[in-house]
């Protein structure tokens, strides 16, 4: 997952090494519209997972949640974020076994 934001002069690796990132969403300050962080679903890694938008830093991405399935999808309120849990082999492949809701650090 990388910054692209114009303004920046280079790109800036957010995590590397995942499984599968997908569903990107910035969080953005609701009165500024400043970005304040970058959350994604990670769904090799079972995960949905957050840095500021300016990088991580060393220690790389912290994990808001981690499921047992895939995680797909994502959306957010201005307190959570939002997400599905697609489990293989549960019934139906590809049947989403839940939806879940995960406080925003």
């Amino acid at each position: 997952v990388f910054n692209t934001d114009p303004m920046v002069s280079n790109l800036v690796v957010l995590g590397s090494g995942l499984a599968e990132p997908e569903a990107v969403f910035i969080d953005s300050d609701a009165t500024s519209r400043t970005p304040k962080g970058v959350y994604w679903v990670n769904s090799g890694g079972h995960t949905v997972q957050t840095c500021p938008f300016e990088g991580c830093g060393p220690s790389g991405p912290v994990t808001i949640a981690t499921v047992g399935g895939r995680p797909r999808g994502l959306a957010a309120d201005a307190h959570f974020v939002y997400f599905g849990e697609v489990v293989p082999n549960a019934g139906v492949p590809g049947t989403t076994v839940q939806i879940w809701r995960a406080r925003k650090l």
